[in-house]
């Protein structure tokens, strides 16, 4: 592959690092809006077609709720399609995002504490990548994550959309 021609790589590695805004979070149907929080992660991604690209990445999102401050992890596979200018040297790559999350031990209301619970998360995105001529490319990335259905034997949660900001490089 001779230098430049970062773009026809076959594999990614991405770590990012950003915000998540607020949203609203559903416990057993009473309402709570999160409060600002950070987010990283990293992902692998492969070139499946000549623009198109899947992978797994882990996140890690802190959380605040009420008096309550909790990190939730979520594993998720995702699917980019590639929209890329060799004249402007700039990527797009909307994508989908689909995996389980985990939330340990918090307290959010009355100070009622809520085991360790589980969630099938989603995310889109949009990603806009600054190809150079190096080996790294800086990206910004802007989406919704959320929880479609989650929680525990003893409680029914589900929270989103809430959008995401971050920054990143890709190798």
């Amino acid at each position: 592959m001779p230098r430049g021609d970062f773009w026809d790589k076959r594999g990614f590695f991405l770590v990012r690092i950003g915000f998540v805004s607020t949203g609203d979070f559903l416990l057993d149907g009473r309402r709570e809006e999160t409060q600002t929080g950070f987010s990283f992660g990293s992902a692998m991604e492969f070139r499946v077609a000549r623009w198109w690209h899947m992978g797994f990445g882990v996140d890690v999102h802190r959380v605040h709720l009420a008096d309550s401050g909790q990190y939730f992890i979520d594993v998720t596979g995702t699917v980019k399609r590639l929209f890329f200018s060799q004249t402007s040297r700039i990527g797009l790559r909307p994508g989908l995002a689909i995996g389980i999350g985990v939330m340990d031990y918090f307290a959010p209301l009355n100070h009622v504490r809520i085991e360790r619970s589980h969630y099938m998360t989603w995310k889109t995105s949009f990603e806009t990548i600054f190809f150079g001529r190096g080996r790294v490319a800086p990206y910004l990335e802007a989406g919704l994550i959320g929880a479609a259905f989650g929680g525990n034997n003893e409680h029914n949660i589900n929270f989103g959309p809430s959008t995401y900001f971050r920054a990143g490089v890709m190798f």
